[in-house]
């Protein structure tokens, strides 16, 4: 037996990952934890993405689309013109290629810039989810475990507990238990958030026309 009714009732005073009397799952809970408020400024470069990467992107690829599509009416203009033989003065149109082209590959630099953040940040909410799943695992894991600890106290209390201790072990359970349901909840709204961003940041990484970039 690893722990007692006093590490049972320590437990049910706590909060987090010391809801959790049995070491591995408590331990897998705080590493989880730990993981996850290391990657706090992350988090907060997701929740500012819109304007510092979504927004600058779609206008990168708005300046991409008016610089190929004019790139390519000069191209044919100068096809044309220079399609029957002799000399043509085109230095107008080869500047207005030459800008263009510069224009266009800005913004195709521009988009490179955006989409390697955007990975960076994919990246970094796809060890969110693992590391959220991993927490509500071990709350999960722990009320099952503590279910079984209810049905067979002597787990913590020893062979031929009295009446008031299986009372006192019963108390403390359902106050851990408690806990841990409402930490639970906020778990599986936070693994939803986190998807969401995946979701949201994953479209503005494949967009390649500025109407396709999520707004929000």
């Amino acid at each position: 037996m690893s722990y007692s009714l006093d590490d049972i009732k320590r437990a049910s005073e706590s909060n987090g990952a010391d809801l959790i009397v049995f070491s591995d799952l408590r331990s897998k809970a705080a590493d989880a934890r730990k993981e996850i408020d290391a990657r706090k400024d992350a988090i907060e470069r997701i929740q500012k993405s819109t304007q510092e990467i979504k927004k600058p992107k779609k206008k990168a690829l708005s300046a991409l689309t008016v610089a190929s599509l004019a790139l390519e009416d000069e191209k044919k203009l100068l096809a044309t013109i220079t399609s029957g033989g002799g000399e043509v003065y085109t230095k107008p149109i080869d500047d207005a290629i030459k800008e263009y082209q510069e224009q266009f590959d800005k913004a195709t630099a521009e988009i490179e810039g955006y989409n390697k953040q955007l990975d960076e940040l994919i990246k970094v909410v796809d060890e969110l989810v693992e590391y959220r799943n991993r927490e509500r695992d071990a709350y999960k894991d722990a009320k099952s475990q503590y279910n079984d600890l209810k049905s067979n106290p002597e787990r913590a209390l020893g062979s031929n507990p009295s009446d008031e201790d299986k009372e006192q072990l019963e108390q403390y359970v359902d106050s851990i238990m408690g806990k841990m349901e409402a930490e639970e909840d906020g778990h599986e709204d936070q693994i939803v958030q986190v998807q969401n961003w995946k979701n949201n940041l994953t479209a503005a990484r494949n967009a390649t026309k500025a109407s396709e970039v999520p707004s929000d």
